[in-house]
């Protein structure tokens, strides 16, 4: 299962292994069949999870629908525009705040307004997204069957700074969190805490290395976040739950699925990270559902190890 794994993803595990190379970690043995840290968890859920929720999760404009369609007390930012063509972007809204984005993929999108690049511009980049697959040399198989749109979505920094709160979320359970921010000069700042007894602790961990420190006090609506990214992130073994706050008002962001599309900075190769000990792969639905062929016999042997383990760590205190 190993060497099918490698042949047939050859693609996915080269992209892992270069990305790990740039933090430093060269020639690990990766362990997709038996996965203990997070890197090699996520390899696992492009491998074998095909959750169909997953398709769903990685369309933006389905996710807005799933949100709502499952009853969360969250509303999503307005949709102002969607299509499948840029010529029929009506021009009007080029020229007011929003954000043009593509609904297959992460980082594509473009911040309208008076500071826009000029509508022909924007136009092409609009039709640039709409010619592009995401995610293949990752192997985020979620992204490849969603149907390519382009949207407009509503600005959200009309009562100031428009800050992004991503919860990282296990069996239920947020462990960490990100709030992130601008910056004068850098793309993004952002500040990094971890979940102790008393609630958010905020560490000197950057959430990328070219992000700077926010420095920015945690919203009031943090606790809600927190509240509700348990909630709809309990829906699976794990999630990365996003929402947009001007620091008082909070709306639904994404589900990311793949975050960083499948590699975790600074501790995705440790087995004993309290978030890769968290992920238990027995709450996925590739374990809860029983598969065809050697599917169905990896599944259960699978589930014996994971037990096995469990019930040792358990032992051990």
């Amino acid at each position: 299962m190993e060497r099918w794994a490698r042949v047939v993803h050859r693609r996915m595990f080269h992209w892992l292994a270069d990305n790990e190379a740039l933090e430093g970690v060269e020639g690990r043995a990766q362990s997709p069949i038996l996965p203990l840290c997070l890197n090699d968890k996520y390899t696992w859920r492009k491998l074998f999870d095909r959750d169909p929720r997953f398709v769903a999760l990685s369309d933006k404009l389905a996710t807005k629908a799933w949100i709502e369609a499952e009853g969360f007390d969250i509303d999503n930012p307005r949709t102002l525009w969607a299509g499948r063509r840029a010529k029929d972007i009506p021009r009007d809204l080029l020229s007011r705040p929003g954000h043009l984005k593509a609904n297959n993929a992460s980082g594509r999108n473009i911040a309208l307004g008076p500071d826009a690049p000029p509508p022909d511009e924007i136009l092409a980049k609009a039709r640039g997204f709409l010619k592009k697959g995401y995610g293949r040399g990752a192997g985020q198989w979620g992204y490849y069957k969603v149907p390519r749109r382009i949207f407009i979505e509503e600005d959200l920094s009309f009562c100031g700074p428009a800050l992004d709160i991503k919860c990282y979320v296990y069996g239920g359970k947020v462990l960490w969190l990100a709030v992130l921010g601008p910056a004068p000069d850098a793309e993004r700042a952002g500040d990094v805490y971890t979940m102790g007894p008393n609630g958010p602790e905020l560490t000197k961990r950057q959430f990328k290395p070219q992000y700077p420190l926010l420095g920015y006090p945690l919203p009031s609506v943090t606790g809600r976040a927190l509240t509700l990214a348990a909630e709809i992130g309990g829906r699976f073994d794990h999630m990365r739950v996003d929402f947009l706050t001007d620091g008082e008002n909070l709306w639904m962001g994404e589900l990311t699925v793949y975050p960083r599309a499948g590699i975790q900075l600074g501790f995705g190769t440790d087995p004993a990270h309290p978030a890769a000990l968290a992920w238990d792969l027995r709450q996925s639905w590739f374990m809860q559902t029983p598969q065809r062929g050697w599917r169905e016999a990896y599944r259960r042997a699978l589930g014996r190890s994971l037990d096995a383990a469990t019930s040792a760590a358990e032992a051990h205190g």
